[in-house]
């Protein structure tokens, strides 16, 4: 997978950061952590088990030097990555709204779709 991430707080002395958990998905539909990556800029190639359903969770955190004061925003969605496939991922915050992208391309990009956000607690689904 690779992931391109923008970030902008908006406003003056204020600053975000953003990282990406990965988690393993559980019988139980809940996540254990593998691991956690910040995105400080492009990721060109972050593993992720074919055939294996895992969590990706994306946190934002925005500070303000001016109020002193913190806020954190997560986003979450399953994906099973497919054999032969590549994933692409789009990760942008701007004055407090973010929008996430998770795009799969079929192999000699053949073609590509947008994946839907999946909730962990219907894992038992997808």
């Amino acid at each position: 997978m690779r992931v391109r991430t923008t970030t902008d707080a908006g406003e003056p002395l204020t600053a975000t950061r953003a990282w990406l958990e990965v988690q393993r998905v559980m019988s139980d539909c809940r996540g254990e952590v593998e691991g956690e990556l910040y995105l400080r800029g492009p990721v060109d190639s972050l593993h992720l088990p074919v055939g294996r359903l895992s969590n990706l969770v994306i946190k934002f955190r925005t500070s303000s030097l001016l109020s002193q004061s913190s806020g954190l925003t997560n986003y979450s969605t399953l994906i099973r990555p497919r054999e032969g496939y590549t994933y692409e991922a789009t990760v942008n915050y701007k004055s407090a709204l973010f929008t996430i992208d998770i795009i799969e391309i079929a192999p000699q990009r053949a073609s590509t779709r947008k994946l839907p956000r999946q909730d962990i607690a219907n894992c038992a689904i997808g």
